[in-house]
């Protein structure tokens, strides 16, 4: 700046220029022109720019002492030390910069992102749910157990308002097939569900003091309603089921079964109430550490007066956490009480070699 006559030394760079400093008719200043930065100095008249230090790490903050040399900050490998050095000049060098942004740059800056915008036109189209009821996805195993297992083809329509299973499983203890199918609508309260299912059956009874081995097979057609209801409070999970269920049950391919043997089953009710209280938890543990389930169900059969009896049970299963991070205890205590034709009815599951 002369007489408000103003004159560009440096053009413009990606350079972060700092502490520039007279020194004679000179000026020092930082900069980083070859990759690290360093002390450098511009000539006023001629404008060429030379290297005042050589700091492999870095050089800042110079200042002109009496004797003509130049005290600066020297970066090392402990941190900032004071250095001092005799004022020589030298070329820049090489720039040993290493450009990031350039890099980016020809990656990124392919054009005009606006330029190819898609400019499809989708059309809105009224969606009949009652066309679009199934929506088979997949063929699973299932094992009921050690003695039942099979296959079994899912449905879920896109709303998930209705579920369809259908498949075959083989009792390989009885030798014999079992066809199953469960259609259930879950857009309304209560929800409905109904069970199919064509399966064998076998049966021990005694006759005349001997030991008998009977086998059947039977249609099993049940229609089941349900008021499911849930509840959260943070953590804490609640929730109660209520349910009402009728079937009906034809038997038939009787063999060696007694005279007396009962060809069908007529609407027998049964009703069951679960409250359910648990801890959340992780997404993937099988059980959770902090739970209380209780179910009670009371079976009967009102429409036929040939068939009295009926069977309550009363369960309850109490999670508590195990000795490892993802390790629960079980303890379950039932009451199960049975009369009439359901004297040998089994609602809660036996223990093995129970008699």
């Amino acid at each position: 700046l002369n007489d408000d006559k103003k004159t560009k030394l440096i053009s413009n760079s990606r350079q972060q220029l700092s502490r520039p400093l007279f020194i004679g008719n000179k000026i020092a200043f930082n900069a980083h022109f070859n990759g690290i930065d360093n002390i450098y100095s511009v000539d006023i008249e001629s404008k060429e720019i030379s290297a005042l230090s050589s700091s492999k790490y870095g050089a800042f903050n110079p200042t002109e002492t009496e004797d003509g040399k130049i005290i600066f900050n020297d970066y090392k490998i402990n941190g900032y030390e004071i250095a001092e050095k005799t004022i020589t000049e030298k070329p820049v060098g090489d720039n040993t910069f290493v450009d990031f942004s350039s890099a980016a740059e020809k990656q990124e800056n392919t054009g005009n992102v606006f330029e190819n915008i898609p400019d499809s036109t989708y059309q809105s189209k009224r969606f009949h749910q009652a066309l679009n009821l199934f929506s088979f996805h997949s063929i699973i195993p299932v094992i009921d157990n050690e003695y039942v297992f099979g296959l079994e083809l899912q449905s879920n329509n896109l709303l998930n308002t209705m579920d369809f299973y259908t498949g075959a499983k083989y009792h390989r203890d009885l030798k014999r097939f079992e066809y199953t199918a469960d259609i259930s609508y879950k857009a309304l309260y209560p929800i409905f569900s109904v069970l199919y299912r064509n399966r064998p059956k076998r049966t021990f009874y005694r006759a005349k003091n001997v030991s008998q081995q009977g086998d059947w097979r039977e249609n099993f057609v049940k229609l089941n309603a349900s008021v499911p209801l849930s509840f959260n409070a943070r953590n804490q999970n609640y929730s109660f089921t209520l349910n009402a269920a009728t079937s009906f049950t034809q038997r038939y391919m009787a063999e060696n079964m007694p005279t007396n043997f009962i060809r069908e089953l007529k609407f027998p009710m049964e009703y069951n109430f679960t409250f359910n209280h648990s801890v959340r938890t992780t997404e993937r543990d099988i059980a959770p550490k902090w739970a209380q389930v209780f179910r009670a169900t009371y079976n009967h059969q009102p429409f036929d007066k040939n068939l009295g009896g009926e069977i309550m049970a009363l369960e309850s299963f109490f999670y508590f956490p195990g000795f490892a991070k993802n390790h629960s205890f079980l303890a379950s205590f039932n009451y199960q009480k049975a009369s009439g034709v359901n004297q040998y009815a089994t609602e809660i599951a036996t223990v093995y070699g129970y008699n």
